[in-house]
C-alpha cells in the first residue's frame, strides 16, 4: 500500500534516512542482486575483514610488541569472535561495521600521522571521519576520541 510519502515500506525517519553512506551501499547491493542475501552477505563480510585489517593497524602502532604478534592475536580473535558474527549475518547492521570501519581508519591515520607518516594521513583521517559520520550518528564521537589517542600515544602533552 503506498502513501502520499512514497511506497508503505519507506518511512521519512526511516533509519537509512540520515545515514547515506549505509543507504548508497544497501542501493548498491539492490542493483547488483535485488533481494538476494549473499551479495549482502558477501559484502559485509569484505567490510567486517577490513574492519580487522584496520584494527590490526592500530594495534601494531600502538603496542610496543616487537613481534606485532599481540596486535595479530586482537585482530584475529575480534574477527572470530561470535558476537560480531551479527554484523555479517544481518543486512541491517551494515551501518555499524561501516562506522567501525571508519572509525578505525581515523585512528589508524592518526597514528601513521603521528609517527612521521605524510601528511596525507591527516587528510585520510578527516575524509574516514566524515564519511562514517554519514554513515552513522555515533562517528560524531572520533574527533574525542583522535584527540585522546593522539595525547596518549603521540604527543606528550594537549599542546
Amino acid at each position: 500500500m503506498a502513501t502520499a510519502l512514497g511506497p508503505a515500506h519507506i518511512t521519512p525517519h526511516a533509519p537509512t534516512n540520515s545515514r547515506p553512506i549505509t543507504a548508497a551501499t544497501l542501493a548498491f547491493n539492490y542493483a547488483l542482486g535485488a533481494l538476494e542475501p549473499s551479495g549482502y552477505r558477501v559484502f559485509n563480510i569484505v567490510v567486517h575483514l577490513l574492519c580487522a585489517l584496520a584494527l590490526y593497524g592500530v594495534l601494531a602502532r600502538s603496542i610496543t610488541d616487537s613481534t606485532r604478534t599481540l596486535a595479530f592475536s586482537c585482530a584475529l580473535l575480534w574477527l572470530v569472535h561470535p558476537l560480531n558474527s551479527q554484523c555479517v549475518n544481518y543486512t541491517i547492521q551494515r551501518s555499524e561495521s561501516l562506522v567501525s570501519f571508519f572509525y578505525l581508519l581515523v585512528l589508524y591515520s592518526i597514528a601513521r600521522a603521528g609517527q612521521g607518516g605524510h601528511a596525507h594521513w591527516s587528510g585520510v583521517a578527516v575524509a574516514a571521519s566524515i564519511l562514517g559520520m554519514a554513515s552513522k550518528e555515533v562517528m560524531a564521537t572520533a574527533p574525542l576520541l583522535a584527540l585522546a589517542y593522539d595525547r596518549v600515544f603521540i604527543a606528550d602533552s594537549l599542546r
